[in-house]
């Protein structure tokens, strides 16, 4: 006899799956994916019994693929992406600077690029904001 220990994702109870009481008299019993906590009587998927639960799991223990860090200006990062402004570039002008510090695009602020053409748009915090080429060349990011 298999002797399997489920701990209850619900309460924490531990108890073995295959001395359940309640189960072996319902008529269902064979077919049925489902646990019963004996202590709460939460419901969750045996995930031995389940293909659609094992295949979950499976998919769900591997650890995605780390993206590596890069650098550069706005143009550079397909729409979707999203980076954190790591500074401005000293050859714009005072006044274009002081321009994206107003908007709130500051050293430090995390954005998400919403398009590169014709124009590039970003978005950060509850502000989209879309910059002509000269201006996305001047801010200087880190994307994840």
């Amino acid at each position: 006899m298999n002797r399997e220990t489920v701990i209850c994702s619900m309460c924490g109870h531990r108890f073995n799956a295959d001395q359940l009481g309640a189960c072996h008299t319902c008529p269902l019993h064979k077919s049925c994916n489902l646990l019963c906590c004996p202590y709460c009587g939460y419901q969750m998927v045996h995930v031995r019994r389940s293909r659609l639960a094992r295949l979950a799991s499976r998919l769900l223990a591997r650890s995605p693929q780390p993206r590596t860090s890069t650098s550069g200006s706005l143009v550079t990062l397909p729409p979707g992406r999203t980076a954190r402004v790591v500074a401005l570039a000293p050859s714009l002008p005072p006044a274009r600077q002081a321009y994206l510090q107003a908007c709130g695009l500051v050293p430090g602020c995390q954005i998400r690029i919403v398009q590169q053409s014709p124009v590039t748009v970003v978005r950060f915090d509850h502000t989209e904001l879309a910059l002509e080429r000269e201006l996305a060349e001047a801010v200087q990011v880190e994307s994840d």
